[in-house]
C-alpha cells in the first residue's frame, strides 16, 4: 500500500471491525497500516472479505496476522501452480502464457539453457523460484512504492466522536482531517 491508501484502508478495516462490534483507535489503525503496508490494498480488502466468510476463524475479529496468513497462503498456492507450469514449459520447450513465468525463464537464461538441466538441478531451484514468483506478483514486497521508516505516525483524531479518517498517515500526523 501507499500512504495515499490510508483512508481507504482505514475505512475497510474499521467497517470489518464494526461487524464484530469492535472499535479501532487511531494509534492502533496506524500500527495495523504499517504492519500491512507491504501488501497491495486490493489483496488486503479481499482477505478481509475472505476472513468474514471463514467458518473456522471468521467468528472473531481479524488481526493483521490473520490477513497476512490469508494473503501469503494464497500466494504460496499460486507459486506451487506456477512451479508446475514452469517445469512443464521447460520440459516442452515452450514459453508459458504467464508474463511472470516468461520473465523468470528469461532471467535464468531461457528455455534452451534451462532445458539442459537435470531434474535434480531444477528441484534445487524450486524454493528460490517460488520466492521470486511471489515477489513478482507483488512488487511492493520488494520495497517498491512503500513508505520509508518513520514515515507513518499515529493519526491526530480527537476522541470527541469525530470518526472521519485522515486521507494519509502524513495528514493525520499534522492534524489534517
Amino acid at each position: 500500500m501507499k500512504n495515499e491508501d490510508y483512508k481507504r484502508f482505514g475505512a475497510s478495516w474499521i467497517a470489518t471491525q464494526r461487524i464484530y462490534e469492535k472499535e479501532t483507535d487511531p494509534q492502533s489503525l496506524t500500527m495495523i497500516f504499517k504492519t500491512l503496508q507491504n501488501y497491495d490494498l486490493a489483496a488486503i480488502e479481499t482477505a478481509l472479505s475472505e476472513h468474514l466468510r471463514n467458518q473456522e476463524g471468521g467468528q472473531f475479529a481479524p488481526k493483521p496476522a490473520d490477513i497476512v496468513r490469508l494473503i501469503d497462503g494464497r500466494r504460496a498456492a499460486h507459486s506451487a501452480l506456477a512451479w508446475m507450469d514452469f517445469r512443464k514449459a521447460i520440459r516442452d520447450q515452450r514459453m508459458p502464457e504467464s508474463p511472470e513465468l516468461c520473465e523468470i525463464i528469461r532471467r535464468h537464461g531461457g528455455l534452451h539453457l534451462l532445458g539442459g538441466r537435470d531434474s535434480q538441478d531444477l528441484d534445487y531451484m524450486e524454493p528460490s523460484f517460488r520466492a521470486v514468483y511471489m515477489a513478482a506478483r507483488n512488487p511492493e514486497m520488494l520495497g517498491i512504492g512503500t513508505a520509508g521508516a518513520g514515515a507513518l505516525r499515529a493519526p491526530a483524531v480527537a476522541d470527541s466522536g469525530n470518526k472521519q479518517l485522515p486521507s494519509t498517515p502524513q495528514a493525520s500526523s499534522q492534524g489534517k482531517i
